[in-house]
């Protein structure tokens, strides 16, 4: 990720595709419209530190709040550079974070796990003006 940054400055972070255990996160090019509709973008990434937001993380959001801070640093004109590889595996488990299939958030609407990430969904999207 470094080397990708120091080829190419106008990005203010990398990011890449990563697996969650079995599964297969594949991302692609940085899109500031998906960005603003989905986190697709991992914590697991490299950010100049002359481009952190001054505000830093919002500590006021529980969840969700690396999607929170690539939508500050949009704002504020930043952007991302894709590197076209896998490079990291989040193991499952701990308290950190958990994975749904994207059916259990339609068809499972009642899942505690589901209301939490609809709640904060909702938390991110009303900060930043979303839908």
């Amino acid at each position: 990720m470094w080397s990708a940054l120091e080829q190419n400055w106008n990005a203010s972070y990398a990011y890449s595709s990563f697996r969650w255990g079995r599964k297969l996160f594949k991302l692609g090019e940085f899109d500031p419209e998906k960005l603003k509709t989905m986190p697709y973008i991992h914590t697991m990434s490299l950010i100049r530190t002359k481009d952190f937001p001054a505000s830093g993380w919002d500590e006021n959001i529980k969840k969700l709040q690396d999607w929170d801070l690539w939508l500050t640093m949009l704002a504020e004109g930043k952007t991302g550079l894709f590197i076209p590889q896998v490079l990291f595996t989040v193991a499952p488990g701990g308290t950190i974070s958990t994975w749904l299939p994207a059916a259990a958030y339609k068809l499972l609407p009642f899942l505690p796990a589901v209301k939490k990430y609809k709640a904060a969904l909702k938390i991110v999207k009303d900060k930043h003006g979303l839908e």
